[in-house]
C-alpha cells in the first residue's frame, strides 16, 4: 500500500475556518461564564 502526501497549501479559506473555530470557542466560553466558570473560580458549583 502506498502512502501519499497531502501537498495543498493553506490559503485564505484555511485562515477563515481557524478564525471561525476560535470565535466559536470564545463565544462558548463567554456564554458559560455566568453559570459555570465564575462559580467554579469562586470555589465551587452548587
Amino acid at each position: 500500500m502506498a502512502a501519499t502526501a497531502l501537498t495543498t497549501a493553506a490559503g485564505p479559506s484555511h485562515r477563515f475556518y481557524v478564525a471561525m473555530a476560535v470565535t466559536c470557542a470564545v463565544i462558548a466560553f463567554l456564554g458559560f461564564t455566568p453559570s459555570y466558570w465564575a462559580p467554579l473560580a469562586a470555589g465551587g458549583i452548587d
